[in-house]
């Protein structure tokens, strides 16, 4: 048994991938895995990671979606915002109610500024800015802590 304490958003990744978005201390078995992220940007990045085939499919129409719950839809993952009965509309015409996660196929992180010398990007480090659909940059630099924005000189979009 293993004790984690979460303090954003954990991924719990049993029989079915579950999303805590709160503070709380998860109790699991050893063998289950659980990712902790920051922000909500970091925690769709690892869903991105997998591919609609590990999610349950939605819902049908009428069907109960439950909040936080990724679900496979066509070749894309959707987060379920706030637990409702699908209703008859496409998940693109409701955002909110769903978000939409497309697999990226990419093994890039999305930009997030540091908060110190330990995480600040290294010479040759590459993110995508500022989102995960968004171009990748390579840092130019060691110790660069700003974004491409910010010090452009210090990146380079690939």
């Amino acid at each position: 048994m293993k004790q984690i304490l979460a303090m954003n958003y954990a991924v719990i990744e049993a029989k079915e991938i579950m999303i805590i978005n709160h503070p709380t201390i998860i109790f699991t078995n050893d063998n289950i895995p659980v990712s902790i992220f920051d922000t909500e940007e970091q925690c769709n990045y690892h869903i991105s990671q997998k591919t609609p085939a590990d999610f349950p499919p939605l819902p049908d129409i009428g069907g109960w979606c439950e909040i936080n719950k990724i679900y496979a839809y066509g070749e894309k993952m959707v987060k379920c915002k706030q637990s409702h009965n699908r209703m008859d509309f496409a998940p693109e015409l409701t955002p909110a109610l769903f978000l939409i996660i497309e697999p990226t196929g990419s093994d890039y992180p999305v930009f997030v500024h540091p908060t110190g010398a330990h995480d600040v990007y290294k010479k040759g480090d590459r993110v995508h800015f500022p989102k995960i659909s968004d171009p990748i940059y390579e840092s130019l630099i060691d110790n660069n802590s700003w974004s491409p924005n910010e010090y452009s000189a210090g990146w380079k979009k690939i």
